[in-house]
């Protein structure tokens, strides 16, 4: 006689259907659940938005949104042509969350999907802050940036790069 709640016909339930076959969270949803959680905490936290955009030669730029906007060149823009490519964030590498801790020490945390690997930029990037005693970790999720943070709020050194806390 089969047990209460359990199909008779030798199927899985409809939750075991669906943990098998949901693909992974995506790394912006996982990056907003981690946000919403730093922000209960005692801790500064900001999101580091990088990348750039060509702007046009009579666009001005607005400094009061709390980016720093960096000019510089890219590739083929040159001499007649017009606009001018504008970076924004901390630079090539930075982690996606940068703050700081209740105690005042910077930390910055690099979000990751189940199956994301950091590039060449973003470990010397986690390298050289490590250098100069900040506290940088990889995380996939909002536990791993709670234990993160605690380290950080310690005075742990960073977990080698790459490796969850």
């Amino acid at each position: 006689m089969p047990h209460a709640g359990r199909r008779s016909c030798g199927l899985p339930s409809l939750r075991q259907t669906r943990m098998k076959f949901l693909p992974p969270p995506r790394e912006t949803v996982v990056l907003q659940s981690i946000l919403q959680v730093l922000r209960f905490s005692r801790c500064l936290v900001w999101r580091n938005n990088t990348g750039g955009m060509k702007m046009d030669e009579d666009e001005d730029l607005d400094p009061g949104h709390g980016q720093h906007l960096h000019q510089g060149k890219r590739k083929g823009q040159g001499k007649g042509r017009e606009g001018r490519y504008v970076a924004f964030g901390l630079g090539t590498g930075s982690a996606d969350i940068v703050g700081m801790t209740s105690k005042g020490r910077f930390f910055a945390l690099e979000v990751k999907s189940e199956t994301g690997t950091l590039s060449l930029f973003q470990r010397q990037w986690h390298a050289d802050v490590t250098a100069k005693g900040g506290y940088v970790a990889t995380v996939r999720g909002p536990e791993a940036a709670l234990r993160a943070l605690a380290q950080a709020e310690a005075g742990l050194p960073s977990p080698p790069v790459g490796v969850e806390p």
